[in-house]
């Protein structure tokens, strides 16, 4: 079997890993031996793998011993899932007591033939088994979890996608009024997802219904479930629209439907497709189908409910691509054809993304205690110089950083006007209470240039964002009076928390968006357009939520990698000694809320940077590496880094100062330097 890709790495690179790995599992049947280039494949599976796609089936297990039947899976299709054999009543006849003969059937010729396998269905309010019938509250809903974690966990590894829940809506878009809700409530479906989450934590896991083949109704529902979900952390990673169609079916809002949901930063899948009907008129429909499909970057790839109409569910309505006598319809030419076109017109241009890849794990090598504060500051004795913020700019660095006294009041202080770090620790620091940014409580700067506007921003905080402009990242002494983002926070943010800290802005073509995070470990979005900015922060949608743990603490740091597609993520973690390290993530998007982050580096043990994988050459200095900026080349607002040459400029401080009030910590800077770059 393929291995399967994390659910949270970028879709770029996901498609590339899926093409490639797709393509070489059927070169025995046909299909293309290199994924991404203009030359036609003759399969379905083959084409749909070119752009990085699958192109599946239902399958029954008992079907596999006819020679035409088992012969035309292998040939055609790149993806299989059970039409029958994964469901309750199948796998758990009775509680407690699994069957999975027909799964691993399925699994192991998936495995046997280079196959992805999509995992149909954890619950479902159809074909429970009858033991389940009759139960009630916590029993049910102890039940319910109970069989996600025995099937998930069973095929824990083995499985691309999960139909976690299906079919949990009516047509008016209330949901469905089933023994799960009626005895759960709303919260159930959230609770399948977080149960098969846990069981499975490297599988997209998906919402599956019927009759969403639009922009209707019911549609809405999922749409607004969906995106609560998102807003509020539940892990759902893609959703699925079955698609049982005919050749009067309304596909004006098809694409758009799609397209809708993709926006909200889940994937898309048409999960259970086929067209009643015949000849030129079931065509267009598998045509446009599959047009839409190819035109959505995030719709992973089509299954079709079953190979041919002789096993069909519907079969006096020769649903499929395959008559009785497993003969190719023109509906498969159709589909064929768009399969091949979508993959050429996906060929890539230019240097491969891989070309600037993150590594899969993190070294550094740090300096010693690069930056201490300065006694400068007017009537003031300063105790750390902290929080960091870095640009280079025509070959000399600025760096905007915190400084603490005495008294715990915090304010900022600039240096720069270096070319080497060897001079950072004695360039003159400018304490920014002799400007117009002013004292009183000001703190975690990021300095940026917003090119759109040619404008330089200082961003702090203020206990609300704050900003003021300069006349360039050199010119502290510009600094015009801070001026607040927003007048006040969501009420969601002030929740269960004492206080809110470390804006942090990064922005696409379009967009502008400020991350930031609460005492409750809580981290937040907002956003605007680049046309309002620094104007027109919206709402606020919970990015990750971690409460009472620490493993989010605070310190995000918000990364477009080099030219490709992807972002890195990077927050603050407290570890089990109390000491501070980085946990990392990778989205294709800064749209990305909770599980749409990929975890790349995220653990103590195997950090992004941490005591586990930071070297001191001249001697260990600090257990933390805390608060601070990676040192970019290109200062504007898309805070782009170059994955092949990494430093990141941090906090540390003695280790003997442990159990100190935090105000009174000795924060110096020192830099890293990555060791181990995949470029």
């Amino acid at each position: 079997m393929k291995p399967i890709p994390p659910r949270r790495r970028t879709r770029r690179g996901a498609r590339t890993a899926l093409a490639v790995t797709l393509a070489v599992g059927l070169t025995g049947a046909g299909a293309l031996i290199f994924a991404n280039t203009a030359q036609a494949a003759d399969t379905l599976g083959g084409a749909a793998a070119q752009s990085g796609r699958y192109f599946g089936a239902a399958i029954a297990p008992n079907f596999l011993g006819e020679a035409q039947y088992a012969d035309t899976l292998n040939a055609e299709f790149n993806s299989i899932v059970a039409e029958n054999a994964m469901k309750w009543d199948a796998t758990e006849p009775n509680r407690g007591q699994f069957n999975f003969s027909g799964g691993d059937t399925l699994v192991a010729h998936a495995e046997a033939n280079g196959m992805e396998v999509r995992g149909h269905t954890l619950v479902w309010h159809a074909q429970q088994p009858g033991w389940v019938q009759g139960l009630t509250g916590d029993d049910l809903r102890q039940a319910m979890t109970d069989h996600i974690a025995g099937v998930a966990g069973h095929y824990q590894g083995q499985i691309s996608s999960w139909d976690v829940v299906n079919e949990a809506f009516e047509e008016d878009g209330s949901r469905r009024q089933s023994n799960l809700q009626q005895q759960l409530g709303d919260g159930w479906i959230e609770e399948a997802f977080r149960a098969a989450d846990a069981a499975d934590p490297d599988a997209r896991l998906c919402y599956n219904d019927y009759n969403t083949d639009g922009i209707n109704a019911k549609s809405d529902g999922i749409y607004a479930m969906v995106e609560d979900f998102l807003a509020r952390g539940v892990p759902i990673d893609c959703v699925g629209f079955q698609s049982h169609l005919s050749t009067d079916s309304n596909l004006s809002t098809y694409q758009a439907n799609l397209e809708r949901f993709a926006a909200l930063g889940v994937d898309v899948e048409i999960t259970e497709l086929d067209v009643g009907g015949s000849g030129s008129a079931q065509a267009d429909v598998y045509r446009t189908v599959t047009e839409a499909c190819v035109a959505v970057d995030r719709c992973n790839g089509i299954t079709t409910w079953g190979i041919t109409d002789k096993y069909s569910w519907r079969g006096d309505d020769t649903p499929l691509l395959f008559d009785d006598a497993y003969q190719k319809k023109e509906a498969y030419d159709a589909v064929l054809e768009v399969l091949n076109s979508a993959a050429a017109s996906d060929e890539p241009t230019g240097e491969p993304e891989q070309d600037q890849a993150l590594p899969e794990t993190f070294a550094w090598e740090s300096t010693g205690e690069l930056v201490d504060q300065q006694q400068t500051a007017p009537d003031r004795q300063l105790v750390s110089i902290k929080d960091p913020s870095v640009v280079n700019v025509d070959g000399q660095y600025h760096v905007y950083a915190t400084t603490a006294d005495t008294g715990g009041g915090w304010s900022l202080t600039y240096f720069g006007g270096f070319s080497d770090w060897s001079e950072a620790g004695d360039a003159e620091q400018l304490h920014l209470t002799t400007t117009a940014v002013g004292g009183g409580y000001r703190a975690a700067p990021q300095v940026f240039y917003f090119e759109p506007d040619d404008q330089w921003y200082l961003i702090y905080q203020t206990g609300l964002p704050s900003f003021s402009t300069l006349d360039g990242p050199g010119a502290p002494e510009s600094a015009s009076a801070a001026q607040n983002f927003i007048s006040a926070h969501d009420p969601i943010v002030d929740e269960g928390s004492s206080y809110v800290v470390d804006y942090w802005v990064t922005c696409d073509e379009a967009n502008c968006y400020m991350f930031f995070s609460n005492s409750n470990n809580t981290f937040f979005r907002m956003q605007t357009t680049v046309d309002e900015f620094p104007g027109g922060f919206g709402d606020t949608q919970v990015l990750m939520a971690s409460p009472g743990d620490n493993g989010l603490f605070e310190a995000l740091n918000l990364y477009k990698v080099g030219d490709t597609d992807q972002y890195l993520l990077i927050i603050e973690a407290i570890g089990a000694s109390g000491d501070r390290y980085f946990r990392s993530w990778t989205a294709d998007s800064l749209d990305a809320l909770g599980d749409e982050w990929t975890p790349l580096a995220d653990s103590e043990s195997d950090p992004f940077a941490g005591a586990a994988n930071v070297s001191f050459p001249g001697g260990v200095w600090t257990n933390d590496i805390s608060h601070g900026e990676m040192v970019r080349t290109n200062p504007d607002q898309t805070m782009q880094i170059d994955p092949c040459d990494m430093q990141y400029l941090y906090q540390g401080r003695d280790p003997a100062s442990n159990g100190m009030e935090y105000s009174q910590l000795p924060y110096r800077l020192g830099l890293l330097t990555n060791t181990n770059p995949a470029c």
